[in-house]
């Protein structure tokens, strides 16, 4: 009923066959031009015109279901609900034709005539063209496009600027430098073309300088922009032809001089939350007219309120002594210049650094002019509710970690207690409590000839941790140094932002064969890279670094390879009968086919760090323009546990890499990932990843550690691959890594299993890591909050090749010169795996539900492509899905 786009279409009207066209040839990105257009065809899915076939289906069911002079169906009736179902079909999921409309292109004409004076073109020339000629055997077609030619013309630059005051008062001298000030200098420069949003810039940015030069009341509306274009060096020549490029100068007019305000004083209303029984009384608090004896009766200490603070305060009784006054007295900063003038720079960092505290709910600050040239500042500041305890349940997946996880979400719940303002300096006291578990396949189907099970046949995973954090708005640990600074040289010291977290916890997994504990605790600083006035305003560009001195965890997981159980006396290497009386997990038979080098993977093990990251990002959730995000990591581990081993152990000259008969590992690690976000329409976009990253050993420890090597595959990285199941290197069985024997099947004992395909528990991971990921994001139901997503993936991880020697038990001066490990960073096994793959969201702003399927293309560890043209096409696709809350990045 709805094949024929036109089939609804009647006589003379013209259907709109697609999106106008702009031929231009110019300086200007066409993109702008495009912007200006509004007439816009039948709005596509996957196919053109896929909202108009989808209305033309409505009106063919409306003329069948619903003949014409048929009375009012009631809206309970069987031809109501038909109704309403028609109704949804041809306008909210369909779209009527969007037709021909010369009023709407020359409305087009207007806005193109204006993007192009916009830019410096004041007199373009500026048509359409209407095209509706027939195509061959198909008459009646009803359809037309539409081009639009633009010629710019002459482009018109900025030859002299100029300043000019309309009022002179004292104030004029001062007024006139202040805004032509070299510091901040115009931002109208001769030799530039007219540019509208430089003017507005322009306009923007005099407006600052001047604000921040005193003049309180100074408006964007008092800054008058006029333009002289009557220039002789515009006019023809002898010849009567005009320049190519024309001139004019640009006179700033400054239609008034306001009044030049210093600050008299600065007044704090401190309001509580709301309670009961509150009087709503408050008690003022002056440093000025406070003396000690007052101070006293009120219960407030020299420390908690000084008696040289500049501020005065109004409190509640019942929130008296809950803040340090002089801790939130060195987050104000109106009236701290020398002359005490009102600088609006001076007020953004105190609306910033008042509202980043914690105990802060809602801020306000006003000025009230209390003479002719003085203001007072009053900071309304309401106090969040000290106390907050948070629940909740929650369904989610995460990045699958066992070889035959299911495709299934698994339930969760969380516990939570805050307190805003622990010890009265805005700290932020957190504890909590989580918990999730989940399905997984079985985990094994071996059985001897008995009918015995492995030790391990659980069908649950689960997982329950907590954690206890406190956050503290500035610098720990530096007591010392405040006292040698002066109050202003602290008070720049926050203006970055600082803030320590103490943080402590602890994790217990368990994913089938595995159980493991891993109690943490870490001291991390972060401080925003440039102070807070600087910050520019136009890119919302963030730069912060986060410092980790100290990070310690220790690591014990449950997995036992008592190897003595067997009937024979096994080493790790050999053949193991799976027929003896205690089974082996499927884990404990992966791990027992890697090499003994990888065995400390699943010891009881220490884990220490001290790290460094620095993010640089201009990143926004609603995008009008490219936006990125770059991340730079570096990582130093094992050091302290190393120094430790030497003064605690007693003999200094063993070195183990064992402290407390437990393993630990020495090493260094750097990363990078970068992402860029671009859009290509109104509900389109283009996202780029790139993600690098090396470790290396260091001291006497062999391999870097598990937990600071690199893995890929799965939801947020190779996703035609499960979790960490790609690489390293070219490695597919464990036997590549060195291992020598594997697993003899009792049932078919002349057949020895010469491989084993890793799962992702037990993958080694790598220590070098290179991966790219793009992917294309399209709103394709907006009213189902659908979105379709088409990706690509490559790349993989490799391991040292000093690594790849140990693990296959060579000495390192008989190796010989050609020897190659498949799991090695080298020219022969820079091998990539690349997958591609759609992905459905359902994003609805406060939830993303992700369904990704990737499917393999080529593969390093098969050596080749995955998809073959010799075999049958449909048995290849084996698309790997993966669900998940979220973005991928």
């Amino acid at each position: 009923m709805g094949c024929n786009a036109t089939r609804f279409v009647r006589t003379p009207d013209v259907l709109l066959k697609n999106d106008p066209s702009i031929e231009y040839k110019g300086e200007l990105d066409e993109g702008l031009l495009y912007q200006a257009v509004r007439t816009e065809a039948n709005r596509r899915m996957l196919l053109p015109k896929t909202a108009l076939h989808i209305h033309n289906v409505g009106v063919g069911m409306e003329r069948v279901f619903l003949p014409k002079k048929q009375p009012i169906a009631d809206d309970d009736s069987v031809k109501g609900v038909v109704s309403r179902t028609i109704r949804f079909i041809k306008y909210r999921m369909g779209e009527p034709p969007v037709l021909l409309d010369t009023v709407s292109l020359n409305e087009d004409l207007a806005n193109l005539r204006r993007a192009m004076f916009a830019r410096g073109y004041f007199y373009p020339t500026i048509g359409y063209s209407i095209d509706t000629s027939h195509k061959f055997l198909r008459r009646r077609q009803q359809k037309a496009k539409v081009t639009f030619q633009v010629e710019g013309g002459p482009v018109f630059r900025i030859r002299e600027v100029d300043v000019k005051p309309l009022e002179q008062n004292e104030h004029t001298g001062f007024f006139t430098f202040q805004y032509s000030n070299p510091s901040f200098p115009t931002l109208l420069q001769p030799g530039d073309r007219y540019d509208h949003r430089t003017f507005d810039a322009e306009r923007t940015r005099g407006t600052s300088a001047l604000r921040n030069s005193g003049f309180l009341y100074f408006s964007p509306s008092m800054i008058n922009f006029v333009l002289d274009t009557m220039l002789s060096v515009n006019k023809p020549d002898s010849l009567g032809n005009f320049p190519d490029e024309r001139w004019m100068d640009v006179t700033i007019e400054l239609l008034e001089t306001p009044q030049l305000y210093r600050i008299r004083d600065v007044l704090v209303n401190i309001i509580g939350p709301p309670r009961e029984g509150a009087s709503g009384q408050t008690i003022s608090l002056s440093a000025s007219e406070l003396d000690s004896l007052g101070r006293d009766s009120l219960g407030i200490t020299s420390k908690v309120f000084a008696s040289t603070l500049p501020y005065s305060f109004n409190v509640s009784p019942t929130d008296l002594h809950r803040i340090n006054y002089n801790f939130l007295s060195n987050r104000i900063y109106i009236g701290d210049n020398t002359e005490r003038l009102f600088l609006q720079r001076e007020l953004d960092q105190t609306q910033r650094r008042l509202q980043e505290l914690n105990m802060v709910q809602y801020l306000l600050i006003n000025t009230q002019p209390v003479s002719s040239d003085e203001v007072q500042a009053v900071i309304n500041l309401n106090l969040a509710p000290r106390y907050r305890v948070k629940f909740g349940a929650e369904a989610f997946t995460r990045d699958i970690t066992a070889q035959n996880a299911t495709f299934l979400p698994s339930l969760g719940a969380n516990l939570g207690l805050r307190n805003r303002n622990a010890f009265g300096k805005s700290e932020l006291f957190e504890v909590s409590f989580s918990g999730s578990v989940g399905l997984l396949a079985n985990q094994s189907d071996n059985t001897d000839s008995e009918g015995n099970t492995p030790r391990s046949s659980n069908s649950l995973f689960y997982e329950v941790g907590g954690s206890a954090s406190l956050n503290i708005p500035r610098f720990l640990g530096t007591a010392i140094l405040e006292r040698v600074l002066s109050e202003r040289r602290k008070r720049n010291i926050n203006s970055y932002n600082p803030n320590t977290v103490l943080e402590t916890g602890f994790n217990l997994e368990n994913y089938g064969d595995l159980t493991q504990l891993a109690p943490s605790v870490q001291l991390t600083y972060q401080w925003r890279n440039h102070r807070s006035e600087y910050v520019d305003v136009d890119k919302k560009t963030v730069e912060f670094t986060r410092f980790t001195p100290f990070s310690f965890s220790l690591i014990t997981p449950s997995l036992r390879l008592d190897l003595d159980e067997f009937e024979n006396d096994v080493t790790p290497g050999q053949i193991i009968d799976v027929s003896s009386d205690t089974l082996l997990s499927t884990l404990e038979r992966e791990v027992v086919s890697l090499p003994p080098g990888l065995y400390q993977d699943f010891l009881p093990r220490f884990s220490s760090s001290m790290q460094l990251t620095f993010t640089h990002q201009n990143y926004r959730a609603y995008r009008d323009r490219p936006t990125y995000y770059f991340q730079v990591g570096i990582e130093w581990g094992g050091n302290a546990l190393a120094l430790l081993e030497q003064v605690v152990e007693e003999d200094v000259n063993i070195d183990d890499g064992k402290f407390l008969n437990r393993f630990y590992g020495q090493y260094a690690r750097g990363s990078l990932e970068g992402k860029v976000f671009i859009p290509t329409g109104s509900s389109s976009e283009l996202v780029f990843r790139g993600a690098v990253g090396g470790a290396r050993a260091l001291g006497g420890t062999p391999i870097v550690p598990r937990q600071a090597r690199f893995f890929t595959g799965g939801i947020n990285g190779m996703r035609g691959w499960q979790s960490n199941t790609l690489g390293p290197g070219r490695v597919r069985y464990s036997q590549d890594l060195g291992g020598q024997r594997l697993i003899e099947d009792a049932s078919q004992p002349e057949v020895v299993t010469d491989s084993i395909t890793l799962s992702s528990l037990s993958a080694p991971g790598g220590e070098y890591l290179f991966e790219l990921n793009a992917e294309y994001r399209i709103d394709a139901i907006p009213y189902l909050y659908l979105e379709l997503a088409f990706f690509t993936d490559v790349g993989n991880v490799w391991l040292n090749r000093s690594t790849t020697r140990w693990l296959a038990g060579y000495d390192q001066t008989s190796v010989p010169d050609d020897f190659s490990s498949p799991a090695t960073l080298s020219a022969d096994n820079l091998s990539l795996g690349w997958d591609v793959g759609m992905g459905f969201r359902f994003d609805a702003s406060f939830l993303i539900i992700r369904i990704d399927l990737g499917q393999q293309l080529y593969s390093p560890a098969l050596g080749g492509w995955v998809i073959k043209l010799d075999e049958p096409f449909l048995r290849q696709i084996r698309p790997n899905p993966s669900l998940a809350i979220g973005y991928p990045f």
